[in-house]
Formats: C-alpha cells, sequence, structure tokens
C-alpha cells in the first residue's frame, strides 16, 4: 500500500464536511431557541425566517473564504451546511406534527 497521503485526504475531507454539518445544525438550533419567544405567533414564519437567516449566513461564510489565502470556498460545503440547516428543519416539523422522533 502506498502511502501518498491519500487516505488522510479523504478521511480530512469527509470529517470536514461532517464537522459543516454539525456546525450548521447547531447554529441554526440555537438560532431557533433565541428568537422563539419573540416570534410566538406565528412558528412558521419564525422557522422560515430562520432557515433563510442562517442559509445567508452559509452563502457569506463561503465567499469570504475566497479572500483568505489558507482557505478555499468549496459548494461541497455549502451543502453539508444546507443538508445540517435541512435536517434540523425536518426534525422541528415532525416534532411539531406529533411524530415521535425520539
Amino acid at each position: 500500500m502506498r502511502r501518498d497521503g491519500t487516505l488522510e485526504k479523504i478521511l480530512y475531507l469527509n470529517l470536514d464536511k461532517i464537522y459543516h454539518f454539525i456546525q450548521y445544525l447547531i447554529l441554526t438550533l440555537l438560532v431557533c431557541f433565541s428568537i422563539k419567544k419573540d416570534f410566538k405567533k406565528d412558528d412558521f414564519f419564525n422557522l422560515k425566517f430562520v432557515l433563510l437567516f442562517i442559509l445567508i449566513i452559509s452563502v457569506l461564510d463561503e465567499i469570504h473564504q475566497v479572500f483568505i489565502s489558507y482557505r478555499s470556498c468549496s459548494m461541497f460545503d455549502f451543502f453539508a451546511d444546507l443538508l445540517g440547516v435541512f435536517m434540523l428543519y425536518v426534525y422541528l416539523k415532525l416534532k411539531r406534527r406529533g411524530f415521535n422522533v425520539n
């Protein structure tokens, strides 16, 4: 087996996407909890507002990496971010409808 670092690169790339997924899932959850009381009347608007806000942050995060020399903009990172946001959205929608998601 060659020791050219291919396996390490693959593992790093996969861990990077998992980190993006987890970070944006947690960020979305924290933003949801922080504005929960502000939009008590319309939870559906609240959730859409949070998703739009997080998606804008995700896009800006990837764009700003173009200007940093040791970082790079990646659509795969953006998709991992979106997946984290989407998974929390699905979880919250199922929980709201009364499904036992535990």
